[in-house]
């Protein structure tokens, strides 16, 4: 059973042939879900000896109807094979892994399992998608789904990526569009529908170098166990032999993202791969009437309960386009003033030092001044450095921010 289209049930040699000798069905990944056991037995492979499955294991839920009804096929199923005893007591579905169940179920699988996501938010950069495409397809190991959400776009974007879709692609692309809220509610969008175990977001101007997913999954295999550990920071640069900044410290192996910039001095870009679930506990807040909030507003929470793995590599070659955040920071503060307010607050609430407290409480106030109110020192944390911070925060106000 192959979720998915021609292109991408058998993009691989050795995987068609052996797809070609047994015979095989295309299902649709949404659809996969709601097959039910007798379903699959009329897909005509129940009389095969040999199956080949070709699936990412993550869109099977365990609430399938099918898998419900798994456990009391399998007696049935299992007298009609020469490998499985129809007398041995067979568990739980939910109880088995993946490749046990099928197993069962008398498979003789070979999977493919998407272990990675790397997420693209995109309004309007239709232009630039096929750059980022052809940075993944030249990835030296597979193992990873793209997944893009489309905020709202007006131009051609849905039909390049159904053009992607279309094409004979090394990994699965999912697509999936909203309306216009931003790029932190598109994340939310991305998070919610990510089924992989690690997420990683990368915009559209960019690019992954080529090794980069392969570095990833290297450094993981033997940090995956640790749950102390949330996912993993690397760098980011204008080519894989330049970070945008400094390289990362010297001799650490894992750290927080507010340590490696505010205690280790960083300079430069960082790229994050994080746990999935643990990104499922952290949506970004984004107020009602604005469209931006900062992604360390997420990251430095969780810093207060897991650290990164460090890997010293770039793996995003990135390239600040005109009509990017990056170069209209002093805009998109001014735009979405509440959403800095907020982040402002959090950062006072985790500083450390004096230095860090006076300034964060400077740029909190230029939050309120920004949005309107009048209330910054009196919901300032700390009184006293707020009215040292206040003139300031009002000469940034009619100066950098005018």
């Amino acid at each position: 059973v192959v979720p998915g289209n021609e292109s991408t049930m058998a993009h691989r040699a050795e995987q068609r042939s052996r797809v070609e000798e047994v015979g095989y069905a295309v299902v649709p990944a949404h659809s996969v879900d709601g097959l039910e056991y007798s379903q699959l037995r009329k897909l005509k492979l129940a009389e095969q000896s040999i199956f080949v499955l070709h699936f990412n294991l993550t869109v099977f839920s365990r609430n399938a109807p099918w898998l419900e009804n798994a456990n009391k096929a399998v007696p049935e199923y299992h007298s009609k094979t020469r490998t499985h005893s129809a007398s041995r007591p067979q568990p739980s579905p939910a109880a088995l892994p993946w490749n046990s169940l099928f197993k069962q179920l008398g498979f003789d699988i070979m999977v493919r399992m998407e272990d990675l996501c790397i997420f693209t938010p995109t309004y309007n950069r239709s232009y630039v998608l096929p750059r980022l495409f052809e940075s993944l397809e030249r990835q030296t190991t597979g193992g990873f789904e793209w997944l893009i959400v489309d905020d709202g776009s007006t131009d051609d974007t849905e039909s390049v990526v159904r053009q992607f879709q279309a094409s004979e692609a090394s990994f699965p692309i999912r697509y999936l569009k909203q309306s216009n809220g931003g790029k932190q509610r598109a994340h939310n969008t991305g998070v919610e529908a990510c089924t992989c175990e690690l997420f990683m977001c990368l915009d559209s101007d960019d690019r992954l170098a080529v090794n980069a997913v392969e570095d990833i999954r290297s450094i993981w295999k033997d940090r995956c166990d640790d749950p102390s550990i949330a996912g993993v920071v690397a760098l980011c640069g204008p080519s894989a032999e330049k970070p945008t900044g400094t390289w990362m410290p010297e001799s650490i192996d894992t750290i927080t993202l507010w340590d490696l910039y505010y205690k280790k001095k960083h300079c430069g870009d960082t790229a994050h791969i994080y746990r999935t679930d643990i990104l499922k506990q952290y949506p970004f807040y984004v107020h009602e009437d604005e469209k931006f909030m900062a992604e360390t507003y997420v990251y430095h929470q969780i810093d207060q309960h897991f650290r990164l793995a460090v890997l010293n590599k770039v793996i995003s070659i990135i390239e600040y386009l005109p009509d990017g955040y990056t170069k209209n920071v002093r805009q998109v503060t001014k735009d979405n003033p509440f959403g800095f307010m907020a982040l402002k607050r959090l950062h006072l609430e985790y500083s450390d030092t004096l230095y860090l407290k006076y300034y964060n409480t400077i740029l909190f106030l230029v939050g309120h001044r920004l949005s309107g109110s009048k209330r910054g020192i009196a919901d300032s944390p700390y009184k006293g450095l707020a009215y040292l911070a206040y003139l300031p925060a009002w000469l940034l106000c009619k100066t950098v921010y005018r």
